[in-house]
């Protein structure tokens, strides 16, 4: 089975899945939405049963899909998010059949898909039952989070302006799309099919023309000082920072035990970058 077949089977499961979100009437969400899955009881969040916090990411396991409702139509989704196998313990076999969804701008009205399905990742636009595939084309060979990379963190973009959409990987661009005919804006979901369980961390969605949000800003000095997650490693002690000269936002720290570690964005986020490195000991702490 082809890869384009193998995905427009995947969609037909995404729409019933969809069809089963809340048909509410969605209402503003405030500014934007950041969230890094620490409280258990995901506040604000429509789940099915097989959705839950674990160790401060969000674990949708097969078959199960989480709802934010909300209006953000122009706006740049960041996230972090890893494949794992039916096993959930990276097992050498890859994450199994199945597909990884992304959808935003999701209503009564319609909603866009973003699958990642085997080694493809495709953009879909669905209305009025009607579906239409806007890009689709394959994965990166050194994608961490593809069939080769079970259990690997990898940070995924979405940006959309109107009817235009562009998708990065890694920090690297990846897919781009424009739509004639732009939907509505509508909230954001998150659905794992097939064998797949999909794990998601550090969301941020920033609508346009508002400034992303500043994870490490300085508390007030009249309170006591704080840590913010920003996805390194767990305790880890960094020996030696290296910046890309034609792209200071691109960085790379070492840790003694978890390896090496990126950010795409100067240092306010960070992700495993271990592809073709043996650790030590895996994440220190």
């Amino acid at each position: 089975m082809n890869h384009k077949t193998m995905i427009k089977l995947w969609l037909i499961v995404v729409l019933a899945g969809i069809s089963l979100l809340p048909t509410i009437s969605l209402q503003a969400q405030g500014p934007g939405l950041t969230e890094t899955f620490d409280d258990p009881t995901l506040s604000g969040w429509e789940h099915s049963p097989g959705v839950s916090v674990v160790e401060g990411a969000l674990r949708v396991e097969p078959g199960n899909f989480a709802f934010h409702g909300g209006e953000w139509g122009d706006f740049t989704l960041t996230l972090r998010a890893r494949l794992l196998p039916p096993d959930l313990g990276g097992d050498q076999g890859g994450v199994g059949e199945g597909a990884f969804v992304i959808s935003y701008r999701a209503s009564d009205t319609g909603v866009y898909h973003l699958l990642i399905a085997g080694d493809q990742l495709a953009l879909q636009r669905e209305a009025g039952g009607d579906v239409v595939e806007l890009a689709a084309t394959p994965l990166p060979p050194d994608f961490g989070g593809g069939r080769g990379g079970a259990g690997e963190w990898f940070q995924l973009t979405v940006t959309v302006a109107g009817g235009e959409q562009a998708v990065a990987l890694n920090g690297e661009p990846a897919l781009t799309a424009a739509d004639p005919d732009p939907l509505p804006p509508g909230g954001v979901a998150f659905e794992a099919l097939g064998e797949l369980t999909a794990e998601f961390d550090d969301l941020t969605l920033t609508p346009a023309g508002e400034a992303a949000p500043t994870p490490q800003a300085a508390p007030p000095t009249s309170q006591a000082g704080s840590w913010v997650r920003t996805g390194g490693p767990l305790g880890g002690l960094g020996y030696d920072i290296r910046m890309r000269p034609d792209n200071p936002d691109v960085m790379y720290v070492t840790d003694a035990w978890a390896g090496v570690f990126k950010s795409t964005d100067g240092g306010q986020t960070w992700f495993p970058a271990n592809e073709g490195i043996t650790t030590r000991a895996g994440e220190s702490g």
